[in-house]
């Protein structure tokens, strides 16, 4: 598929809810073709959309598209943890193929991308510490060697962080999450990831 059509396909995420089920999923099975970062970086809100989707086949369809940005290097940090998101979704199918890719992926972008989060942790924004605060979590529930050597900043901040907020999800992290429960969190980080795609 030519990258104009590709662009001209991605073009109905504008009116993303007016679209039923097969143009989601048609657009969730394009976007691997998509061969321009800048593309991407435009349409990051819709990615999350379709990450959300309760359908399973615009899901997985999505999964494979991300793969097919991250082997062209076209993906980027947040796009990336939508992998992980979709990896801890209640739906087996769904979840067992993102930890199936997860696993394959190469082991020096997974530490890239920690790296970059951690780096978050120290952010003044609270949206922003909260979008890395949680994607290390679910980083954790999959891959959990990644992220170990940026729990003693986890401790800390559960512990001293003005924001209680903030404390609470380090909490809910190194309790993995057994006392915010999976899906709270869930829909906690779909909350912040909205606000802070558009920041």
């Amino acid at each position: 598929m030519s990258e104009k059509i590709t662009r001209a396909e991605l073009s109905k995420l504008l009116k993303y809810d007016e679209l039923d089920w097969k143009e989601k999923n048609e657009i969730a099975l394009i976007l691997g073709n998509v061969h321009d970062a800048r593309e991407i970086k435009k349409i990051e809100g819709y990615i999350l959309k379709l990450a959300q989707e309760k359908n399973l086949v615009i899901r997985t369809n999505l999964i494979k598209s991300i793969r097919e940005l991250l082997n062209n290097n076209i993906i980027n940090e947040k796009i990336f943890i939508l992998l992980y998101y979709m990896a801890n979704s209640s739906c087996d199918i769904v979840s067992k193929f993102a930890k199936e890719y997860i696993h394959s992926i190469n082991t020096k972008i997974l530490s890239m991308y920690v790296a970059q989060l951690s780096k978050k942790l120290y952010s003044s924004n609270p949206y922003e510490m909260m979008y890395a605060l949680i994607s290390i979590g679910l980083i954790s529930t999959i891959t959990p060697k990644y992220v170990e050597n940026i729990l003693p900043e986890i401790v800390y901040i559960s512990t001293h962080h003005e924001n209680k907020m903030v404390q609470g999800i380090a909490l809910g992290i190194l309790n993995e999450f057994n006392m915010l429960g999976k899906e709270y969190m869930l829909e906690f980080f779909s909350l912040i990831l909205n606000i802070y795609i558009y920041i």
